[in-house]
């Protein structure tokens, strides 16, 4: 399968405390996937129309997925949650699973690293404007106001994609249209989702010792019982050091 990629800064992003949603998802961005109007700086210039999307959104938004930085597809990080076009262009909303992978990347968003996001595609409709004269007679019809990038780009034509069938937007380090950045980013400390997962073991392994004891009529195994009171002895010195006046999901 021919998959295209395009890649442009997130509009925003917004990353969501471990706890505050369910199952195993981490956090969520959102962001521009795509830009209408301007050319990038593909090796043929494209520019994207209104309407490209729209009729394929509905599909993409069951069948999709995030892929991870740099159109990893053997590590997706998440799903699309949000898709819609406006005038702007392509607005997404994802979130983004509690994977290795997904942990790494949320930590790239949160600093600043990775700015920006891409889309991987199939242009399934499109015209070639041949010349800039052609290009600016498009952006007049759509009232737009190119920049002097865009009619330096635009001078051997561009292709104008009318219809695209999305299948995947994530993160990548390299952006095609550098005119949107990072607006905001909010969420908890790596160090509150690490205490959720370090809390659901303690659970699991409280479970499990639970069954064991069942199963040997109430009683456990001398090592286990040893184990047992060396973690109470330890959770009950960690209860010690904890701050109550410390919001514990990390918002001030």
């Amino acid at each position: 399968m021919d998959c295209e990629y395009k890649e442009l800064p997130f509009g925003s992003v917004a990353v969501r405390a471990a706890g505050d949603g369910e199952g195993s998802v981490l956090g969520e961005f959102s962001g521009l996937a795509s830009a209408f109007y301007c050319v990038d700086d593909s090796w043929w210039p494209d520019v994207v129309a209104p309407g490209a999307f729209a009729q394929d959104l509905p599909e993409f938004l069951v069948e999709g997925f995030v892929s991870g930085v740099n159109h990893n597809w053997d590590c997706p990080i998440g799903r699309p949650l949000e898709v819609a076009e406006t005038g702007e262009g392509l607005q997404v909303r994802a979130s983004v699973s509690d994977t290795t992978h997904g942990r790494d990347v949320m930590t790239l968003l949160r600093d600043g690293v990775v700015r920006s996001l891409s889309i991987g595609f199939r242009a399934l409709g499109w015209e070639w404007l041949e010349t800039l004269d052609e290009v600016e007679a498009w952006w007049k019809a759509a009232g737009y106001s190119p920049t002097a990038a865009d009619r330096a780009k635009a001078v051997g034509g561009v292709r104008l994609v009318q219809r695209i069938r999305l299948y995947e937007f994530g993160p990548v380090a390299v952006p095609a249209n550098r005119r949107a950045k990072i607006s905001d980013v909010r969420g908890a400390p790596l160090a509150v989702v690490a205490g959720e997962r370090v809390l659901a073991d303690v659970r699991a392994w409280v479970e499990r010792a639970k069954r064991v004891r069942e199963l040997r009529g109430g009683a456990l195994p001398v090592g286990r019982f040893g184990e047992a009171r060396v973690l109470r002895g330890e959770l009950d010195a960690l209860a010690g050091v904890v701050d109550p006046r410390v919001d514990v999901c990390g918002f001030e």
